[in-house]
């Protein structure tokens, strides 16, 4: 199956390389569950299981999910969208009615052009993305070629579980041993500059619930995020395996300028999984 592109630019989402090597060594499993779904980047890029759930706390990612899931709502969204300008003031007007617009449609297209046209992705970042002399294309380009993919992403997830639900919640009905559990829970607040990019941030207390829920749980457990003492003193003593990935993210601490920094994305997994030392593994980390 070919690998889709996420719905939208996502703060944190892992729609790049990244997501790309996490859909590549995924265990084998029958249930996949994603419990801090964002964009749903890793499930794009993997091909369908027997049974997978995204699960997500924000309403507005849900409400976009649901209505691109619809084989006509989505066909309306679509029209709507190439309709729309890419346009400073367009964005302005979404940004502040996208939350108590009441007609589904509409709220789905006010939030995908709030992601798609502001700066990292983000529902609270207050940056449009105009793009400018650094980019090597038109944004409004990349947005309205983005269009050409929401029949295949609607086709992709008409048959997955959609959720709006506490991560946790999700995780414990979801439990087995022939569960895979992929976590891209929100980087923690210490290891990036911006503050007002997620919708819904998770206090440290509520990564350690995490933490300790896949410690404990029967399913495999692949989690991604920066480095952090948290994870590290609660996963890799309890058999964990990490793999450091170089990438380059904005928003981030690494040299405080929180643009284009090259970081260290942590994947961290409770089963064995190929041996990265050897060279024929090397090219999918030099490529995340």
């Amino acid at each position: 199956m070919a690998k889709l592109k996420t719905l939208t630019p996502y703060y944190g989402g892992k729609f790049n390389k990244v997501g790309k090597f996490i859909s590549q060594i995924l265990p084998v499993h029958r249930h996949y569950v994603e419990p801090c779904g964002g964009m749903a980047g890793v499930m794009m890029q993997k091909d369908p299981s027997f049974c997978e759930v995204y699960n997500d706390i924000d309403d507005n990612l849900v409400t976009l999910f649901e209505v691109v899931r619809d084989p006509e709502s989505v066909k309306e969204l679509s029209r709507r969208l190439d309709l729309t300008p890419y346009s400073r003031e367009e964005w302005k007007r979404c940004r502040q009615t996208f939350r108590t617009e009441e007609e589904k449609i509409e709220r789905a297209r006010q939030i995908y052009v709030v992601l798609s046209m502001g700066y990292l992705g983000s529902m609270g970042n207050k940056s449009f993305n105009y793009g400018g002399t650094k980019y090597e294309s038109s944004v409004a380009r990349t947005f309205f070629n983005g269009l050409e993919s929401l029949p295949a992403i609607h086709r992709r997830i008409k048959n997955i579980i959609i959720e709006n639900q506490d991560c946790m919640v999700v995780a414990k009905k979801w439990d087995s041993k022939d569960t895979c559990f992929y976590w891209d829970t929100p980087y923690l607040k210490d290891t990036r500059v911006n503050f007002n990019d997620y919708a819904n941030e998770m206090t440290n207390e509520q990564h350690q619930e995490v933490l300790d829920f896949v410690t404990s749980c029967k399913g495999k457990v692949i989690m991604s995020g920066y480095f952090h003492p948290i994870y590290e003193e609660a996963l890799e003593p309890n058999g964990f395996q990490r793999i450091d990935l170089e990438t380059y993210s904005r928003g981030s601490r690494s040299n405080g300028k929180g643009y284009d920094s090259k970081r260290t994305e942590c994947i961290w997994l409770n089963y064995k999984t190929k041996d990265f030392s050897n060279p024929l593994f090397a090219c999918l980390q030099s490529q995340a």
